[in-house]
């Protein structure tokens, strides 16, 4: 077993995994105090529960936790090891510029952290050219940022991490690098960041297209863009120096744009999702996945369940590697401009009935990304309308329901200052990052959102004014993972290897 605690206010989200022929036919039990073995309460759970929310817990106190798996007449069968965490308000860290250009249009960020969190990157289009800026203290400070190539004009970039192969001695075998895609004069780019360095390898051309989504698998770089009137994926197996024969993925559907593509880490699996359209009539979004590690992709299958004749657009996705749950965000027409939400427990197969994120805001919500971190909390960060334009934040917990919203920016939605176009990035301690582009320029009413059928949204401030990257982060609001051992010598509860 693994226990996850997830820190919120006035309460602790608890889920855990069963690994192995641990008997928990009668349930679990979660048990839990303010002193290490002192449970003064518990919860009992059934036997397909993977997560508990302990709820009216004092803010800034110390709670310890454990997990008891039961056999079917109630005994206890298997003891998990003992976490703890701090319930806190959830607030987002002061906003930060991470762009030092004062001239030209920033604009298109994309984010990404590594597993541990000690380094976040973020790309831009910095007036034409793709630039990526690294941090390595948890976004507090960023280094100058490099551009991608020497070329033409660069656009949408698409940023995804390779971890480190560290040895069992602590020693780093394979250094951690970066894979940054872009579109360039109608080609797909790739290039290679490597930190040790601070510096790019030679890019790569990899074809004909534009808006590519790059990502990173256990054993290769997968890569999804649009061409022409189709979505194509290629991998490479030595890191983007080479591609094999690209793989149309689109069968059905015409006039498709903007994919996404994810990776499961566990087993291999692609997942590309896009909008286009099947036959006549309005945009959707649709879905393939492949069990071969890219080699071929199932039938297109539709995401969204609108029976409306509305559009959709700008599909975003995360996955659980270890449920294997799909997860779907995207735009939606459907009684104005919404952000909808949905999951597959099918391999894409069907999904969900589809959730308003924005729901009770009152504005519009456009442009959302989703991430997810180990104890299955789902991140979507989308542009909102209701109190002038601002990025608006919410989680989605395997329970089935999102949080209030948040706004990470302290700035946008007033006096001028408007958000758009957030990315969003998580680490294993569960410490949730957006950026977003930030213009100090005319109020949201002369923000003009994407019009119907339009793949590009026209932003606010891109004359006369210098919009710049900002991220912000929780103030960290931490994952405490405990990898479990069934039995020790030591006194107290089990005792375990913590990751704090």
């Amino acid at each position: 077993m693994d226990v996850f605690i997830v820190e919120a206010s006035s309460a602790l989200n608890v889920t855990w995994n069963v690994n192995g022929t641990v008997d928990h036919a009668g349930g679990f039990k979660i048990e839990s105090g303010t002193a290490t073995g002192a449970y003064t309460s518990s919860l009992a759970v059934s036997a397909t529960a993977r997560e508990a929310l302990l709820a009216g817990l004092r803010n800034g106190a110390q709670h310890f936790v454990a997990v008891r798996a039961l056999d079917s007449a109630g005994a206890t069968t298997f003891t998990s090891c003992e976490v703890f965490a701090r319930p806190h308000v959830l607030v987002f860290q002061e906003d930060l510029r991470v762009n030092s250009g004062t001239s030209g249009t920033q604009q298109r960020p994309a984010l990404a952290s590594n597993l541990e969190g000690t380094r976040l990157y973020l790309a831009w289009d910095d007036a034409g050219t793709v630039t990526l800026a690294h941090s390595a203290d948890f976004g507090d400070t960023w280094s100058a940022g490099v551009a991608v190539s020497a070329g033409g004009k660069q656009a949408n970039p698409s940023v995804a991490v390779r971890e480190s192969i560290v040895a069992g001695d602590g020693g780093v075998v394979v250094a951690e690098a970066v894979l940054i895609a872009w579109d360039e004069g109608g080609q797909i780019r790739v290039a290679r960041f490597l930190p040790s360095t601070a510096a790019f390898e030679t890019a790569t051309t990899v074809g004909a297209g534009t808006r590519p989504s790059v990502a990173v698998g256990p054993d290769a770089v997968h890569l999804a863009y649009e061409n022409g009137d189709g979505i194509y994926h290629t991998r490479s197996t030595d890191e983007g120096r080479t591609w094999l024969t690209p793989v149309s993925i689109g069968g059905g559907t015409t006039e498709a744009h903007s994919p996404s593509a994810v990776v499961n880490q566990f087993t291999g699996d692609v997942y590309v999702a896009w909008d286009a359209k099947q036959g006549p009539g309005d945009t959707n979004v649709y879905f393939a996945g492949s069990k071969d590690k890219g080699a071929t992709f199932a039938a297109a299958a539709r995401v969204d369940d609108d029976s409306a004749g509305q559009n959709q657009a700008n599909i975003s996705l995360a996955v659980d590697e270890r449920s294997q749950k799909i997860y779907a965000t995207w735009e939606d027409r459907r009684g104005g401009a919404s952000v909808r939400f949905t999951w597959s427990e099918d391999w894409g197969a069907t999904f969900k009935p589809s959730i308003d994120v924005g729901a009770g805001l009152g504005g519009d919500q456009f442009h959302p990304r989703a991430t997810i971190d180990p104890a299955r909390n789902v991140y979507v960060a989308f542009q909102d309308t209701t109190n002038g334009a601002r990025v608006v934040f919410s989680r989605f917990s395997s329970g089935g329901t999102f949080d209030p919203p948040l706004s990470p920016s302290r700035s946008a939605g007033s006096g001028g200052v408007a958000a758009d176009f957030p990315a969003v990035a998580t680490d294993r301690h569960g410490t949730v990052y957006v950026a977003w582009r930030r213009t100090a320029a005319a109020p949201s009413s002369t923000c003009s959102s994407p019009a119907r059928n339009r793949k590009r949204p026209q932003v606010a401030g891109r004359r006369g004014h210098a919009p710049g990257c900002r991220l912000a982060s929780f103030s960290r609001r931490r994952l405490s993972r405990a990898r479990m051992s069934a039995v020790d010598s030591l006194p107290g509860p089990p005792k375990c290897e913590v990751d704090p």
